[in-house]
């Protein structure tokens, strides 16, 4: 059997959130093929073979865009519309997601993730990771430059990235705020916090984008 991480996948009949009042909202199914979108269709998509199907009706499919990103970096945030040849970078939430979350602060309780892909890649499905977060940090190298303490522009947040995969965070001064795994995947960054939730971020040059802050390294 392929592996879950390679296979090509069809995530079936999801209500499309989008910043293109023309597609937001339809549902529709994805076909996902190496690290991007290969196919978008209203009804009748077939999967390849192999592949793994998602059926998601009643879910939302999110593409992972950050508002900061967007504002600062026009361009660098991928496709604001899941299309044929955009990075297929997204997540599968049961139920709604308004716009505004989804821009400035996506968390998603892990009974609510069905689904989260990251270049092509599933990270995470039915709330629970695919990758370990010890073997991820080990086989990214010892040396990994986005380990270290990140710090927003207010000083307000301190996010402190270690090698072991996991992370904390100093908020206004308050140690260990918030603690929980990560994973490193190019240029974003995924979190599971251990009081119960999926969050995601993005590294644009020497800044990460996350829930509407900007830090840089300290």
């Amino acid at each position: 059997m392929a592996d879950e991480h390679d296979t090509e996948l069809l995530v079936r009949d999801a209500r499309i959130l989008s910043l293109d009042p023309a597609y937001d909202g339809r549902v529709s199914s994805i076909r996902v093929v190496g690290e991007r979108i290969a196919a978008v269709a209203d009804a009748g998509l077939a999967a390849g073979s192999p592949a793994l199907e998602i059926p998601a009706a009643g879910a939302t499919l999110v593409p992972l865009l950050d508002a900061t990103v967007l504002s600062e970096h026009p361009g660098r945030d991928g496709s604001p519309v899941p299309t044929p040849g955009s990075q297929a970078s997204f997540v599968v939430v049961a139920g709604g997601v308004t716009r505004s979350a989804a821009l400035h602060q996506l968390v998603v309780a892990p009974e609510h993730l069905v689904l989260a892909v990251v270049d092509g890649q599933i990270v995470a499905r039915d709330g629970e990771p695919i990758v370990d977060s010890r073997a991820h940090a080990d086989a990214v190298g010892a040396l990994d430059p986005r380990w270290g303490t990140w710090v927003d522009r207010t000083g307000y947040l301190h996010q402190h990235l270690h090698s072991i995969g996991r992370y904390d965070e100093t908020r206004a001064g308050r140690r260990n705020a918030y603690v929980g795994a990560f994973w490193l995947y190019r240029n974003r960054i995924v979190y599971l916090d251990d009081s119960g939730f999926w969050a995601f971020g993005r590294f644009v040059d020497e800044e990460l984008h996350h829930a509407g802050f900007v830090m840089e390294r300290n």
